[in-house]
């Protein structure tokens, strides 16, 4: 939500024709210009660069300890601000979710920053040495028309309290009493799965709020866009996270004492009548936060409290009488365990057009897993993976199969022997 939309019909309309306005074509600000961090842990902030033109794009990030004298938080440079040897680190492109966006009236690029832990500490090892312990967010943006760009952003080192932004540091989902807390539960029909928490790591202080949501089997499956924070989306994508049963709500102000406990929902609210696999999301919805919130232009801002560099992650289970199901692999002891298939369910019609997804149960001792489908009495794929999911590239599978086929997992051994086997399960290719 735009903090400055009226609730007037008038007001909204300006809004909505401002999104579609001319674009003014030069990187013109960025906001914000300047971050309180937190000195002991990497830290995580919502920046809009704002004003790009059509063909204009990032092409790296990186930190410094010292700029070129006349440059300050929020200048863009037409040559690279760094002092030479005051190079701190680069953004490591696995924690790179930035992208061209919409903003008011213009271009905008919107970029997740996320300081590792090790930049931070090199700003801290500057300070303890006497010198100046801020140091410098640089974005290089090549392609416009007036050339190559450099945008920088001042860090500031702060103590992680009230004044450094809320952002997400780590998040588990943990079973309260378990060996494992983090294991997959097989349920049969009817049985309730126990009580569960996220354990929230995070900066700042602020208003942390969301729901838990449940993923019914039939549902489309949550793709990463729906496992992000909502304040690490760009505004217009917000809204197209897909939406699933909310199970219950939470709002909660949290001290800056670094980490939190959100209980779940009760567990007689997760449904196990139907057969198949679930799964329990943790959405975490944007807040306001003052420190960190960004103008996209003309003034709006867009709340990032709540903002992380990582997917959230999210509890799975499955209900069927997998117990009962159990045979002993070939080749392998009495009463070894069989492997489970989770999906395509038994006869699921696949969309051909759509990437095709295997996945099954983990089986203790197995270093890897291999994927066997048949169609028409004939071996189509035979591929071995490390973890217990198979997505072939979209459109091969549908290249080779036709109407109804038949596929099996076999759990190997560090040595490449069978150890568990699972049942065949039909899926039909149709499109």
């Amino acid at each position: 939500m735009l903090k400055f939309i009226a609730p007037s019909l008038r007001a909204t309309t300006g809004v909505v024709a401002a999104l579609f306005a001319t674009y003014s074509f030069a990187i013109s600000a960025v906001n914000p210009t300047g971050v309180n961090v937190r000195s002991n842990a990497p830290n995580t902030v919502f920046i809009t660069f704002q004003g790009l033109e059509p063909n204009e794009r990032a092409i790296e990030a990186l930190w410094c300890g010292t700029v070129q004298p006349g440059i300050g938080a929020g200048s863009v440079s037409s040559s690279d601000p760094c002092v030479p040897g005051t190079l701190f680190g680069r953004l490591p492109l696995n924690f790179d979710r930035s992208r061209a966006t919409q903003g008011i009236g213009q271009r905008n690029f919107s970029d997740i920053m996320v300081i590792p832990e090790s930049v931070v500490r090199r700003a801290v090892q500057e300070g303890i040495e006497g010198k100046n312990s801020d140091f410098f967010y640089v974005r290089h943006f090549t392609g416009g028309s007036t050339g190559d760009k450099w945008v920088v952003v001042t860090c500031r080192l702060g103590a992680g309290g009230a004044r450094t932004p809320l952002s997400l540091i780590d998040v588990k989902i943990v079973f309260s009493g378990q060996a494992d807390p983090t294991q997959l539960f097989v349920l049969r029909s009817g049985e309730r799965l126990p009580r569960f928490s996220a354990e929230i790591q995070y900066n700042g202080s602020g208003q942390l709020k969301g729901r838990w949501e449940l993923v019914r089997p039939g549902d489309s499956d949550p793709e990463v866009n729906d496992l992000l924070t909502e304040a690490t989306l760009p505004l217009e994508l917000r809204a197209l996270q897909k939406r699933y049963t909310t199970l219950s709500r939470f709002s909660q102000f949290v001290m800056p004492n670094s980490s939190v406990r959100i209980d779940g929902p009760d567990p007689a609210l997760l449904d196990t009548r139907v057969e198949g696999p679930y799964q329990v999301l943790l959405r975490i919805e944007a807040s306001d936060d003052k420190e960190a919130n960004s103008e996209i232009g003309n003034g709006a801002l867009v709340k990032t409290g709540g903002v992380a560099g990582f997917p959230m992650p999210t509890l799975k289970y499955f209900v069927g009488d997998v117990a009962n199901a159990r045979n002993a692999a070939p080749g392998s002891n009495a009463g070894a365990k069989a492997v489970d298939l989770m999906l395509p369910l038994t006869d699921t019609t696949v969309d051909a057009s759509r990437a095709v997804t295997f996945e099954w149960i983990e089986v203790s001792g197995a270093a890897s897993y291999r994927i066997d489908v048949e169609s028409a009495d004939k071996l189509i794929v035979t591929s071995t993976v490390q973890g217990t999911r198979y997505a072939p590239p979209p459109g091969w599978l549908a290249a080779r199969v036709q109407g109804g086929a038949l596929w099996r997992v076999t759990a190997l051994d560090a040595g490449g022997r069978p150890i568990a086997q699972s049942n065949t399960r039909r899926f039909v290719l149709k499109g």
